[in-house]
């Protein structure tokens, strides 16, 4: 896959990553996961600058991985860190702002929805950071 396999709307198929083009069904479990991940890393390696990209498959991974998984929960803290950096950047540059106003929203629920399920009181208190949104919380 290349950048000459990219469409018009998403700058690359993105689909691959995601759905059978044999049986057109999603990927489960594992097989979902790895693909996720594989995402994460053509999408860093190919379009580093677009931000909106980066997030969308940076939330794929994140919401392919079990939450329950404890021997994981360092690849789940990578991700958000990764997200929230990102986000941090587009805040800081308003000309960065127009396009990725719908997938930042997107991976602050999935950091919130993440911080949810782990359930101690520090990561609910982040989890409401998230959920609750950026100028809600100041952080904007």
């Amino acid at each position: 896959m290349s950048r000459d396999d990219a469409d018009e709307e998403y700058e690359y198929p993105s689909a691959f990553f995601r759905t059978c083009p044999n049986c057109k069904q999603d990927y489960q479990g594992d097989v979902a996961y790895a693909l996720a991940k594989a995402r994460v890393d053509f999408v860093e390696r190919e379009f580093k600058n677009n931000y909106e990209m980066c997030l969308d498959a940076m939330r794929e991974n994140l919401n392919a991985l079990d939450f329950k998984d404890e021997q994981r929960r360092s690849e789940w803290e990578d991700i958000c860190s990764k997200m929230i950096s990102i986000i941090e950047i587009v805040d800081k540059d308003p000309s960065l702002q127009h396009d990725g106003t719908h997938s930042i929203a997107m991976a602050e629920t999935s950091i919130g929805e993440f911080r949810y399920e782990l359930g101690t009181k520090e990561d609910l208190e982040e989890a409401k950071k998230h959920l609750l949104g950026p100028k809600i919380c100041g952080r904007v």
